[in-house]
């Protein structure tokens, strides 16, 4: 069985990453960013990256074109980019860019393993796996 990434519009993730006490991801995309189709095709549909998304995240994905009020108010320039948020809706931070799916899971990881709440940036985290991902 393959399993399948759940994913939820603005409003109703919020709600229930609420009730649920899950991590949010806001996944800003285009269907006219390369990029963006190979996370969509490549990393989305790996089964490990869907385990991990529906265990502990809401995952929302916006498309910038559809929802251009979101991607402003968020202030996204680039896509993709994957924004992070506590379950009451607080930004943690955010990730711009396109990913393996060994780097996403790893980002991932910065946030169910509490990495998050210590005085380390995503952005070391990442850096600190180095080119293994």
């Amino acid at each position: 069985v393959i399993p399948q990434l759940k994913s939820y519009e603005f409003n109703q993730g919020l709600q229930f990453a609420k009730e649920r006490d899950k991590f949010i991801i806001l996944h800003f995309f285009s269907d006219n960013c390369i990029h963006c189709r190979v996370f969509k095709t490549q990393v989305l549909t790996d089964p490990s990256v869907i385990k991990a998304l529906n265990n502990s995240f809401v995952f929302i994905p916006l498309d910038t074109m559809l929802q251009p009020e979101l991607g402003e108010y968020f202030k996204i320039s680039i896509v993709p980019t994957e924004y992070f948020l506590d379950s009451q809706g607080n930004t943690i931070t955010q990730y711009f860019g396109g990913m393996s799916v060994e780097r996403f899971l790893y980002v991932l990881s910065y946030f169910t393993n509490g990495t998050y709440k210590k005085n380390e940036s995503l952005n070391e985290y990442v850096t600190r796996k180095g080119k293994s991902i």
